[in-house]
């Protein structure tokens, strides 16, 4: 799990939308798991990490 704050004056997505993605430098790092409500103050979201998941992944695009 990855616990990732925003930019402050931006907002998190509401706790209705998961699987938003934690992207850094073009590289996606994480996946929305959970977040507190909608909020516009810089609070955390807590993503799941898809390093682990990286070969699943591939895996499934692959063969489907």
């Amino acid at each position: 799990m990855l616990c990732l704050g925003i930019v402050p004056g931006r907002r998190l997505p509401c706790r209705e939308v998961t699987a938003a993605p934690a992207v850094c430098n073009g590289t996606l790092q994480g996946i929305l798991a959970f977040v507190d409500g909608c909020t516009l103050r810089a609070d955390a979201g807590i993503y799941t990490r898809i390093f682990n998941y990286v070969p699943w992944i591939e895996n499934t695009i692959q063969n489907n």
